[in-house]
């Protein structure tokens, strides 16, 4: 928390993501520079697309729809987690709630990180619905 006098920095960004297919890492840069790292999970089902993608919008209790089931966003079984980012193209970065998950290849889905990891990228990348700039997102291998 702040206490009043206190100084605040704010860093301009808009801050873009790198998502590495082969080493299943997001890493983070702002203007070029190296800004965090997180360890991601993908979907093996339906293999993420290499491209270049910028944040389109933020879901918060984003609702679940699978090929055979819809889950509801307050669903503890809700793979999505509490947090989304829509890259477009059905390619989205997303909380998960099994964290066992992370590190590897299994399931269905996009690209998977932490709850805890998630809440920070949700937080630092830009999203187009904000206004300004959006961060941009390269998935490649």
């Amino acid at each position: 928390r702040l206490a009043v006098g206190e100084e605040l920095k704010v860093v301009p960004g808009p801050f873009d993501a790198v998502v590495d297919l082969r080493t299943l890492e997001l890493t983070l840069f702002l203007h070029g520079r190296y800004a965090g790292r997180f360890r991601i999970g993908l979907g093996e089902d339906d293999p993420t697309p290499e491209g270049e993608y910028t944040v389109k919008a933020k879901e918060v209790n984003p609702t679940y729809y699978g090929p055979d089931v819809t889950i509801d966003q307050d669903d503890p079984e809700n793979p999505l987690g509490e947090l989304l980012l829509d890259l477009g193209g059905r390619v989205y970065l997303h909380a998960t709630n099994d964290e066992s998950s992370l590190g590897r290849k299994g399931g269905r889905g996009s690209i998977r990180l932490s709850a805890a990891d998630m809440e920070d990228v949700f937080d630092i990348l830009t999203s187009e619905s904000e206004g300004g700039m959006a961060s941009r997102v390269v998935i490649r291998r």
